[in-house]
Order: C-alpha cells, then structure tokens, then sequence
C-alpha cells in the first residue's frame, strides 16, 4: 500500500483543481454515499450503503474513522451518520472489528484506525468529510475505487485545511487491500 501526498502549500487563498496520477477508469459509474448538500447538511444514500457487502462497508468504515460524517454528542456519546448507516457506533469495538477483519495487516490502515475521529460537529479543531463517492465494479471481487473531500478547520489559529483524496482498493472474497491513496492536500491561513 502507498499514500501520496501530491502537493501541500501554506496560506494558499485559492482552491486549485483535483489532479492526481490515480485515474478512475471512465467506464466506471460514481455512487455518492456522503455529501453536503446547499444547506451544509449531511446527506447519505442510505439505500446504497445497505445493498453493499461487507467488504465494502470496511472500506466506508475505515473511511469513517478519519474524519465527521455528521457527528454529534448525544446522551455523552457521539453518534455519526455513516458509522449510524453501517450499524456501528462510532469508533467502538465492532467498527474497529469490522476494518481489522477485512484489512488484516494493512499497516497504515490499522494505525490510521488507532487515530479514530470521534468530535461532534461545531468543535473548534474539526474536520468532517464534504463528499464521499464510490467506484464499484459489477462483481464485488475486483479493484475499486473512493474518492473523497474532507475540509477542516483550527478555529483558535485561523488555519483551514481541504484534502482531496482517491483510494483505489482491491477486494477479494477474504481481504480487502489498499493498492494506493492519494491525497492533495491544501491550507489556507485566514
């Protein structure tokens, strides 16, 4: 597995375009699973997310430990929307379970899964995903894809980050392997 960072800038104002060496085939069809829509809300498509196998939602699963997908603090806990359309409680035992069982020596992804993003929404130091899109193929063996946003901000210091990113992965009947990611990473100072 290899995670590149394409291009990090300090105090950039503007927003430059996507641009990556990973290339999603163009006979592949985009799936959004998260987005935000006008309002700023969290949209899911819940109808998707419960036809996929359980492969995939590892994928999501581990896409959801990184960063908000709507979260907020109820009853002392903190509830996000993915993890609550995967049947998972946000970093708990069996959302963790369920990315070790899949991603079985995926260093970088079990580490990335030690960091488990769980901060309700409107905290100071933030970042929450602004899409989430899948690749798939037709059978459920084979490579796939996800591209994704997530924006953050520091509040107390004025700093604001987007990441755009694309993980290309590759699922088999008993292992799901990251073959590559790669991140554009951008900051903004305001």
């Amino acid at each position: 597995m290899s995670r590149v960072i394409l291009f990090i800038s300090l105090f950039i104002v503007s927003y430059a375009q996507y641009d990556t060496l990973l290339i999603v085939p163009k006979d592949r069809m985009e799936y959004k699973i998260l987005w935000k829509d006008y309002l700023g809300k969290i949209q899911l498509n819940y109808s998707l997310i419960n036809q996929l196998s359980e492969q995939e939602k590892a994928i999501l699963a581990y896409y959801a430990a990184r960063a908000s997908t709507g979260c907020e603090k109820r009853n002392g806990r903190v509830y996000c929307k993915l993890s609550d359309a995967l049947l998972l409680d946000q970093c708990s035992r069996e959302h963790k379970k369920l990315v070790y069982k899949w991603f079985e020596g995926e260093k970088e992804i079990t580490e990335d899964l030690g960091k488990c993003y769980a901060k309700p929404d409107g905290n100071p130091q933030a970042q929450y995903f602004y899409y989430i899109s899948i690749f798939p193929t037709k059978d459920s063996t084979e490579i796939y894809y996800v591209r994704y946003k997530i924006r953050g901000h520091d509040l107390k210091t004025g700093l604001y980050w987007h990441v755009d990113g694309l993980g290309k992965f590759y699922i088999r009947p008993n292992h799901v392997e990251l073959i590559r990611e790669e991140e554009r990473l951008e900051y903004e100072k305001q």
